[in-house]
């Protein structure tokens, strides 16, 4: 697993304490904007190193060349040089570059320097994880558009015979420790798929085709058009019917327990939504999550019960096969440690989704029908199974045969 350091700026005076207010509060504001532009440089940065120290763990030869050209396909700015070495079974990429600031500059602080660091491992066959589980059968199972980018430190398995069962379009790209796929891997303008997909693999069965609902799932409505409008607000385990809504300014804290939503729960621009040991089961054609740009969702899945290691899950009900997408827009900062569940449902990141707090979760696992990423959209996901967020028994079967994973 990379290793990323955003290093402290030393090079700046700092700005004194007193002065006119209507310009420390600017200071304060630029602040954040020059942060928040440093931070999304450095995910940049640790994506093409964990894209070059694997491409070159699993090269023949010419590692080094094999780094340094994926990490140019996947950082545009050749003014970055990755270094990179080889040691023994290891590859370890590094790269390092300063951003300008804006308004931080009436601080005295010119630059934010940010860096990160990759290590590839290079061993015999293993059995490894595998994270991304697509069910769809004919149809396109996993579509990258306009240089959206899916990372999983685990392997990626979509069932989909179809000759574009996986299609990598417009600059987009899509890395895992390994890509295996039924039909066929389609790469369009300049789209991108690490390692090479292996085609014609066998579909891989639902590991929780047998998981049952929630006994909560036949329970009367708890809350009908539950909303949230600004301030802080606490939410209770049950039964959510009509449209559940978290608005601008919102926070809401969900309670332990299993929340049903026979209709569509919204995270809106600007509001936050947190859970530990939390379960959100959609049912009905209505039903989904609907994350949207500039908003916060952050929750785990239960450590206990016949559900432990399951955050969300859409029924198995054949109208949920018409339901709306599951949606993360534009820069929604969210974690989701847990398995996401959705056999009939379409999983869709879109516009600058960097989906960033989810880097802090030990592990994701997706299993759904398809999954698609537009628009800059990037999804990113870890498989740290020994953290205090279990995974569900049923899941330890879903693993793939790899020579090369990311590690510390």
């Amino acid at each position: 697993m990379r290793k990323v350091n955003f290093r402290k700026d030393t090079s700046g005076s700092v700005a004194p304490i007193f002065g006119i207010l209507a310009v420390g509060a600017l200071i304060v504001v630029g602040s954040a904007l020059d942060f928040n532009r440093a931070y999304s440089e450095q995910r940049r940065l640790a994506f093409a190193s964990d894209s070059a120290a694997l491409a070159a763990a699993l090269a023949a030869d010419n590692k080094i060349a094999k780094a340094e050209t994926s990490f140019l396909a996947n950082y545009s700015d050749a003014s970055v040089t990755p270094q990179v070495v080889i040691d023994g079974g290891k590859v370890r990429v590094t790269a390092a570059r300063s951003v300008d600031t804006t308004l931080l500059k009436l601080a005295g602080i010119y630059e934010l320097p940010v860096e990160a660091s990759s290590t590839a491992t290079i061993g015999s066959v293993a059995q490894t994880p595998t994270c991304v589980l697509l069910l769809e059968d004919s149809e396109i199972g996993l579509t990258a558009n306009s240089d959206a980018k899916m990372q999983a430190t685990c392997g990626i398995h979509v069932n989909s015979s179809n000759a574009e069962a996986i299609f990598a379009n417009s600059n987009s790209t899509v890395v895992a420790s390994s890509v295996c796929v039924k039909g066929q891997a389609h790469k369009n303008s300049g789209g991108t798929i690490q390692p090479a997909a292996k085609e014609g693999c066998t579909k891989q069965s639902d590991p929780l085709v047998s998981l049952p609902e929630p006994a909560a799932a036949t329970m009367p409505c708890n809350f009908t058009d539950f909303t949230v409008n600004g301030g802080f607000q606490s939410m209770s385990p049950g039964v959510y019917c009509g449209k559940t809504e978290v608005n601008a300014l919102g926070s809401a804290k969900m309670q332990p327990g299993v929340y049903v939503f026979r209709g569509e729960f919204v995270v809106n621009s600007l509001s936050s939504v947190e859970g530990n040991g939390v379960m959100l089961f959609f049912q009905g054609s209505a039903a989904r999550l609907n994350v949207n740009s500039a908003s916060r969702f952050q929750a785990s899945a239960p450590t206990t019960g016949t559900h432990k290691g399951i955050l969300i899950y859409q029924s198995r009900d054949p109208r949920t096969l018409s339901a709306p997408p599951f949606i993360i827009n534009s820069n929604s900062l969210s974690k989701y440690e847990g398995a996401i569940y959705a056999p009939n449902g379409i999983l869709e990141v879109n516009s600058l989704s960097t989906f960033a707090g989810n880097a802090s979760a030990a592990y994701t696992v997706i299993i759904a029908r398809k999954m698609t990423l537009n628009s800059f959209g990037e999804f990113k996901v870890s498989s740290d199974y020994e953290g205090t967020t279990p995974l569900h028994p049923d899941l330890r079967q879903l693993t793939h045969p790899t020579i090369a994973r990311l590690t510390q």
